[in-house]
């Protein structure tokens, strides 16, 4: 599979990382280069995709779109067709 792409930074949540110099530029430096190698959207090719299928994120367009690129969804803000909002509690105090 050439579209596969590992990456150790993907893990449960609740476990930590040991402190590993070589793991820990791996976490680091993995998903550039699958970003390089495979485009902005490796994570929606199928073989990378989450159990879920789907990945949920405003990336558009570009390299290795797979989804249908968001169908008629607007991803910006403000916006008049119900499309994401600002949250005022993620607002940097």
């Amino acid at each position: 599979m050439e579209q596969v792409a590992f990456n150790p930074g993907n893990i449960v949540p609740g476990i930590e990382l040991s402190n590993d110099r070589i793991l820990q530029g791996r976490v680091f430096s993995y998903p550039d280069a699958h970003r390089h190698r495979l485009g902005p959207n490796f994570d929606q090719i199928p073989v990378n995709c989450p159990l879920s299928g789907q990945v949920h994120n405003y990336q558009r367009d570009g390299f290795m779109t797979v989804n249908g690129n968001g169908g008629p969804s607007v991803n910006y803000e403000p916006n008049t067709l119900g499309g994401p909002v600002e949250d005022p509690s993620k607002a940097a105090k």
